[in-house]
């Protein structure tokens, strides 16, 4: 066993420090890699440590790292250098879960340059067309729908959306004028949050990856559709994003898991913790092609059930923890502090995720369990 070299960070937010105690460093990183399931754990970083730094007392960040977001089954991966006299410089070329490179080889390129990716073709394809490179392919089309209006996106030009913008959402005082941003470069197509307070729950395949897009991040869109919801003050917001021609496409396991034959969430709930996420996501569950959503507030939500806000609160409690306990992201503001949108982004996770579907809007009125109620009455 050698010290600690290198840092790891899951999701974005947890950190560690990767040994090799256990198994050899590359078994230990094929084996991080392999736990990768586009849901609970979709992101993975590793840099080496600073030089200099004390790792009892904090785990610090570095500028030139490796990171992945995806799931074992096919993933992108970003690699970023700093060198002497030449800045930044970084690419991210897409791998699938034999360790193969998925389309062309990506050149370095200066950040500073715009941060876009120049690619070459194979030596294979240059041999069969000598003067065609890969980047001369046209773009694949992208497609949004907002309610009920659809946008075809140009490659050329970034696409805003927002409370300005390409895309104006709503005139809604606590969304972003520039929230979110799609651009095509390296062969795919990008989503961006520009913001710097909202953050965005993107849901693919169905549902069974998502994604939490926090400020300043950004992701490839590999999904022949995926479905963004994000909430702003009271309301929360749908749209979606169509490609005919996707990089990826759903594995026969995540369609048999979406088929209701397996289970695909890792936790379960009672009948009552679900019953209180049902009634908070009503409205986005008996929606018909809505793509805004008022959320019920915790009293109302409480009425709706017939609880008292005390048992309400604290079963909210529950299934929050469990989430958070789980590696759900945004439950939680802070160690010991509970995040003062939870309520959102409980419904964000639990619709995108199917958590809770329409087929679960009996569970409000439930007979067994109003008669339950009544009895605790």
């Amino acid at each position: 066993m050698t010290g600690p070299r290198h840092i790891t960070q899951r999701n974005g937010s947890s950190r560690t420090v990767l040994v090799d105690d256990i198994r050899p460093y590359e078994d230990q990183i094929r084996f991080t890699l392999n736990r990768m399931n586009g849901t609970t754990f979709w992101a993975w970083s590793l840099w080496r440590v600073p030089e200099g730094a004390n790792l009892l007392e904090s785990l610090p960040f570095s500028e030139e790292y490796l990171q992945c977001a995806g799931s074992a089954e096919a993933m992108t991966i970003e690699i970023r250098a700093v060198s002497d006299g030449e800045g930044a410089r970084q690419q991210a070329p897409a791998w699938n879960s034999r360790g193969s490179p998925v389309g062309s080889r990506c050149a370095w390129q200066d950040i500073r340059q715009g941060g876009r990716y120049v690619t070459e073709s194979s030596a294979a394809t240059e041999r069969e067309e000598d003067t065609t490179q890969v980047g001369a392919r046209a773009p694949a089309p992208l497609r949004l729908e907002f309610a009920g209006e659809w946008h075809e996106l140009c490659p050329d030009t970034p696409f805003i959306i927002g409370r300005e913008g390409d895309l104006e959402i709503d005139d809604n005082p606590y969304l972003h004028r520039h929230f979110l941003e799609l651009r095509h470069h390296d062969g795919l197509w990008w989503l961006a949050n520009v913001g710097v307070r909202l953050a965005a729950t993107v849901s693919s395949a169905g549902g069974a990856v998502q994604s939490w897009l926090s400020p300043g991040a950004r992701m490839p869109l590999v999904f022949e559709r995926n479905v963004i919801v994000f909430t702003a003050g009271p309301v929360t917001y749908e749209l979606s994003l169509h490609t005919e021609e996707a990089p990826y496409g759903v594995s026969r396991h995540v369609e048999a898991s979406m088929s209701g034959e397996t289970t695909v969430m890792p936790v379960s709930f009672t009948t009552l913790q679900k019953q209180l996420i049902v009634a908070l996501a009503e409205p986005m569950l008996r929606r018909e092609g809505v793509s805004m959503n008022e959320l019920p507030s915790s009293s109302a939500a409480a009425k709706r059930l017939g609880w008292t806000m005390s048992k309400f609160n604290r079963k909210l409690d529950n299934v929050c923890d469990k989430l958070d306990r789980m590696g759900v992201q945004g439950l939680r503001g802070g160690p010991g502090k509970l995040a003062t949108n939870r309520r959102a982004r409980l419904v964000e996770y639990a619709v995108t995720s199917q958590v809770v579907t329409r087929a679960d809007l009996p569970l409000l009125d439930d007979e067994a369990l109003l008669a339950h109620r009544d009895s605790e009455d």
